[in-house]
């Protein structure tokens, strides 16, 4: 996941054949011989409230699981860097920002956040990987969290954030709950996903609009209003009905065209949260491997990144509720926001969209008529998101 961050701390070198060589050298190298990495790695699962101070499990399914285990840092950057190097429009925007120089890249902190941000990582991938493969555990952690949500400490993590974090959380726990219920009857809706996946997105995009990166917020239209949760497949677009992998262990949506949509929304929403403060620990969420190694099943995208956001939004909402009481867990406080370098990577991004729209274009030429209509009928429900949807709408009739 901190490939991409490296992306950036890289961006001062020359534009390479392989662009996330600097990136991955850079990450690997900010792992300092005096830093623990077990330690770090029991400060992740403590700010999840996952961990107690003498570093057992509260949630019992997850001892014995090898998830506070030492890993090696190189193999872990390399199996990101790999997998990121598949997606072509992120590759388009790291060859595009390389040789530049963006404040990024140049913090005096780098180091530190960085080896830091990566071994979230891998507490994120391994907390991930043992919620895919038991819906059980998933639900541990759903039961986990709404007890630690209570009393005096609820009543703080209720008012911490921003609005946008707020709603998001809310959106993702109905995600979380539908999914469980889903697990338990053995048996998903096929048309799961086709309203709350493009409310999801259109959320983000909504608040890109807002803070003024309307390059990135149109490429999450594109995605918005491509749906899944079509009741029959579509031999042109592959897109096609919600439906459980074949042992059951995890739930497939397939929007039109469904690798490059999740190429698409990977580097949409890393152009999304690089506006946030401390942006390497959000990449985490969408460059960790059980999330960032989709191709071979992009179907299967969805259902990981969410279980990861699930996780990554209690992190960092529960980071906030910390600070106002520092723990010796929590991460450290930074500020890596760039304007320019966001505004960068959301002009690649609508680019990427356009690319996505042209590959649509050349297996369904009826794909743009078909998402105006989806956008007309889904303004009803977006309405309730609040100002800005009209035009969000508008963006798609205009191609």
């Amino acid at each position: 996941m901190m490939r991409a961050l490296l992306a950036l701390a890289a961006l001062s070198t020359p534009a390479l054949a392989n662009p996330y060589e600097p990136i991955a050298n850079a990450v690997i190298a900010s792992f300092k011989p005096g830093f623990d990495r077990v330690a770090a790695l029991k400060d992740s699962y403590q700010v999840l409230r996952l961990m107690d101070a003498r570093g057992a499990f509260t949630v019992k399914q997850l001892a014995g699981k090898g998830l506070e285990a030492d890993f090696d840092p190189r193999a872990f950057v390399q199996r990101m860097v790999t997998c990121a190097a598949q997606n072509p429009y992120l590759t388009a925007f790291v060859q595009e920002a390389s040789g530049k120089s963006f404040a990024f890249a140049r913090h005096p902190d780098r180091d530190a956040v960085l080896a830091r941000a990566t071994t979230y990582a891998v507490a994120l991938d391994r907390l991930t990987k043992v919620a895919y493969d038991d819906w059980r555990i998933l639900e541990a952690l759903k039961q986990r969290f709404a007890q630690v949500e209570t009393g005096t400490f609820g009543k703080k993590f209720r008012h911490v954030g921003t609005f946008f974090g707020r709603v998001k959380q809310i959106s993702i726990d109905v995600v979380m709950k539908n999914w469980i219920d889903f697990h338990k009857a053995r048996k998903v809706p096929y048309d799961h996903g086709r309203v709350l996946l493009p409310v999801n997105i259109a959320e983000a995009v909504l608040e890109d609009m807002r803070l003024g990166y309307k390059d990135n917020a149109r490429a999450g239209v594109t995605l918005t209003f491509n749906r899944p949760g079509k009741k029959t497949l579509d031999p042109k677009t592959h897109a096609g009905p919600t439906r459980f992998t074949p042992d059951k262990k995890a739930i497939l949506c397939a929007p039109p065209l469904p690798r490059q949509w999740a190429d698409l929304y990977s580097t949409w929403n890393l152009g999304f949260v690089s506006h946030y403060p401390n942006a390497p620990f959000f990449f985490a969420k969408l460059l960790t491997p059980q999330v960032g190694c989709y191709h071979g099943r992009p179907e299967g995208y969805i259902y990981n990144r969410v279980i990861a956001l699930y996780l990554q939004i209690r992190h960092e909402r529960y980071t906030l509720v910390d600070r106002e009481s520092p723990k010796a867990w929590s991460p450290p406080k930074m500020d890596w926001t760039d304007k320019a370098f966001s505004q960068a990577w959301g002009k690649s991004n609508r680019a990427s969209a356009k690319r996505y729209e042209a590959d649509l274009d050349k297996v369904h030429k009826g794909w743009h008529a078909v998402a105006v209509k989806e956008a007309a009928e889904m303004k009803k429900v977006l309405r309730e998101l609040g100002g800005g949807v009209s035009d969000m709408v508008k963006l798609i009739a205009h191609r």
